[in-house]
């Protein structure tokens, strides 16, 4: 979560174990800054040697679930 300033946040994945993982990621909408409601799912493929770079709307958030690829 972030306060009323939007931001792109870098999160470093080292704390992932070895191997590759898939990040499904519930993100801020493109309109999230007017429609608190909006909101973008997206699955990708990350390792530990990676970063995720999320967008954060002002007063909006991100979650990501982290499980191991099949």
């Amino acid at each position: 979560m972030t306060n009323w300033d939007a931001r792109d946040l870098d999160v470093p994945l080292s704390f992932l174990g070895a191997g590759e993982y898939e990040a499904q990621i519930f993100a801020d909408g493109a309109d999230a800054d007017k429609v608190a409601t909006s909101l973008t799912i997206s699955r990708r493929k990350v390792k530990a040697r990676e970063k995720l770079t999320l967008h954060l709307a002002p007063g909006g958030g991100a979650a990501v679930i982290f499980s191991p690829a099949r």
